[in-house]
């Protein structure tokens, strides 16, 4: 699945994923260069190292 980084603290960045969830990873399981707005490819990234337990309602951000 796809999504797009829409933010990013000192530990984990926030992605918005298609299905319009938002999902917290661990910044040591992205890219070093990675920035908001990067399109990523979450099925890449282990599902250990995905924080489920950190799903933020949709409308967190508005």
């Amino acid at each position: 699945m796809v999504g797009k980084i829409i933010d990013i603290n000192s530990t984990e960045a926030f992605i918005l994923l298609n299905d319009g969830n938002t999902i917290a990873i661990s910044l040591s399981s992205l890219p070093n260069n990675s920035k908001i707005g990067a399109s990523i490819n979450v099925n890449s990234i282990s599902s250990e190292k995905l924080m489920n337990n950190c799903k933020i309602p949709n409308n967190f951000f508005i």
